[in-house]
């Protein structure tokens, strides 16, 4: 019986010994992975063209996705307030696989100096601190895949297209003009999504006005009104089914409901791929439990007005 017993805890102290050592193991794999990924962040950071003399407070993105796989092709129109003096030009993040054709500064066309991460506009006139610069960059290219997936266009499970970005950290410059940094955060952005007319463009904000172009293709047009940084601008298409909801909140005061919210803006879009839509029920539901815990710990946020979408 001594031997048995000695054998059991000879056997649960090596049992011991080899969980320690996996989890020494995975804790150094865990701070290896983690530095690699804060020095890619603090690569992608010093290299941005984020300055303390603009600040980004609108961009109006109109994208065309529409053609050969991987191809985008857009223009970018922004307004920057100046927050220094004598500036003579304005410095936008933009990967170097992505051309620029033309510029402009205020309606006036003007010249641009390409680097391998970021585009200087040059300013037909100096500018002080103050001014209001609204720039605008029409571009095209092939966008690269970078950090978490930036952008992605390949085929959903039943064969159609299904583009989408992940710009997490400083992805977004992979595929459009822009202040890549968390720090400068537009007031608002609009943006327009071309796509072929059998797919559905969603990003986020509210859907105001769906076009059908001549040319087989379908632009959507989508507005944000609440700060935004670049990472968060996220872009999908695919061929989706969508279905609309409505979640009625009310706000809490100590703890206590005090006041019953009428039905208003606070609804919620979620698109699915066809393959998937059968998981809408699932997913309504936990959009409402998110929607109720996250009234309880914050209290009424921009989704109670703006909405949520939801992509799947």
């Amino acid at each position: 019986m001594k031997t048995f017993y000695r054998s059991i805890f000879a056997l649960l102290s090596f049992t011991t010994i080899l969980m320690a050592q996996d989890d020494a193991e995975l804790n150094e794999l865990y701070k290896t992975e983690a530095l690699r990924h804060q020095n890619l962040i603090r690569h992608y950071a010093a290299s941005s063209a984020a300055t303390e003399w603009i600040d980004a407070k609108y961009y109006k993105l109109n994208i065309r996705i529409a053609d050969q796989k991987g191809f985008v092709k857009g223009d970018v129109a922004a307004v920057v307030i100046v927050r220094a003096d004598s500036v003579t030009s304005i410095p936008y993040d933009l990967m170097s696989a992505l051309t620029v054709d033309s510029v402009f500064v205020d309606g006036v066309k003007t010249t641009v100096i390409a680097a391998a991460k970021t585009i200087e506009i040059a300013l037909p006139a100096t500018r002080y601190q103050g001014d209001t610069v609204t720039t605008q960059v029409y571009y095209h290219g092939y966008p690269p895949y970078t950090g978490l997936g930036s952008y992605s266009d390949a085929n959903a499970a039943d064969m159609t297209r299904w583009v989408y970005t992940l710009s997490e950290p400083y992805g977004a410059r992979d595929w459009w003009p822009c202040v890549d940094h968390p720090t400068d955060k537009a007031d608002s952005i609009d943006i327009w999504i071309t796509c072929d007319q059998s797919l559905t463009g969603v990003t986020s904000g509210k859907l105001v006005e769906t076009v059908q172009n001549g040319d087989n293709t379908k632009t959507y047009k989508w507005k944000h009104r609440y700060p935004v940084a670049t990472y968060l601008v996220a872009v999908t298409i695919g061929n989706f089914s969508s279905f609309s909801d409505w979640y009625k909140y009310t706000e809490y005061r100590n703890d206590i409901a005090v006041i019953q919210k009428q039905r208003s803006a606070d609804n919620w879009y979620a698109g699915y791929l066809q393959s998937d839509v059968r998981r809408v029920p699932v997913h309504r539901r936990k959009v409402r439990t998110c929607a109720v815990r996250m009234e309880w710990w914050n209290g009424a946020s921009d989704a109670h007005v703006a909405g949520i979408v939801l992509i799947q």
